[in-house]
């Protein structure tokens, strides 16, 4: 329709009927649902995505924490050797000396043992979680070189550090350290919800060296002192909930955690590693 105003025409303008707009909004909401999908999976992915890095850098940092300072177990320190005064089995006669000399028994070693666990956390550690392993070692201070306990503290020369690492309520990595500055207790790494050991001990007859893994509960008490190398194995877990999906039971070393004792709807990861004590040489 036209309509004419002083001599000029104007056209009548025609809206969207009712139909073209229940298109128009029927193909938006669509656009609508598929965007928010997109947008939900995307952030689902980031969740897990996060939560399997947690867990990683917490399983990572976790053994990188244990294995510098479980390397250091048994270490003595021998002096310098000038030439005149040393020979190619100075340094191995010094050690199997400090064997003997140096690393007394008492209520948490063995005699010669530079190393001790439980299969359970001692309940004298502060806010030890139940069913997990814990472990002991000690080593003496330098006057050469600056060795570091746990808790980033220089150990004095001539001096026993004693470290224990275990796993507390608030699944945290702890370690407590002893010498003679007196006693501290430091969290290390969070998200750790358990941790299991093996120890690889060697035993000898007349003829030949046998290696094997034991439990805390399966070592005798001799056996400690030939304690060659020791497995730890962490169970990680992110921080994040990603559904209300329970856990279920997750293999660890030789034992199976429960899964009463894991939190809905996290990610898990085990990492296990190896580390050798070389600086302990026993008569084995």
């Amino acid at each position: 329709m036209r309509h004419r105003f002083d001599g000029k025409i104007f056209h009548a303008q025609k809206g969207f009927s009712i139909i073209e707009f229940m298109i128009a909004m029927t193909i938006g909401l669509v656009v609508l649902m598929v965007a928010v999908q997109i947008v939900v999976s995307s952030r689902r992915a980031l969740d897990t995505v996060h939560g399997q890095l947690l867990a990683q850098q917490a399983g990572r940092f976790g053994l990188y924490f244990i294995s510098q300072s479980t390397r250091l177990t048994g270490y003595v320190d021998a002096g310098e050797l000038t030439p005149s005064e040393g020979d190619f089995y100075a340094s191995e006669l010094v050690n199997r000396l400090a064997i003997d000399e140096q690393w007394n028994g008492n209520s948490m070693f063995q005699a010669k043992a530079v190393i001790a666990g439980g299969d359970s956390a001692d309940e004298s550690l502060y806010q030890a979680k139940p069913n997990n392993d814990s472990f002991s070692v000690r080593l003496q201070g330098s006057n050469t070189i600056n060795l570091l306990d746990c808790s980033g503290v220089a150990i004095g020369a001539a001096d026993v550090s004693v470290m224990t690492f275990y796993v507390d309520t608030d699944n945290q990595l702890r370690c407590a350290v002893t010498d003679s500055n007196g006693a501290r207790n430091v969290a290390l790494v969070e998200g750790v919800y358990a941790m299991q050991l093996l120890y690889a001990v060697t035993h000898s007859n007349q003829q030949q060296h046998t290696y094997g893994y034991l439990n805390a509960s399966q070592m005798r008490l001799d056996d400690w002192q030939n304690v060659k190398g020791v497995k730890v194995g962490l169970l990680a877990g992110s921080d994040n909930n990603l559904s209300n999906a329970s856990p279920e039971s997750l293999p660890l070393l030789d034992v199976t955690i429960d899964s009463a004792d894991l939190d809905d709807g996290h990610i898990y990861q085990s990492y296990i590693q190896t580390i050798a004590l070389r600086n302990h040489i026993s008569n084995q």
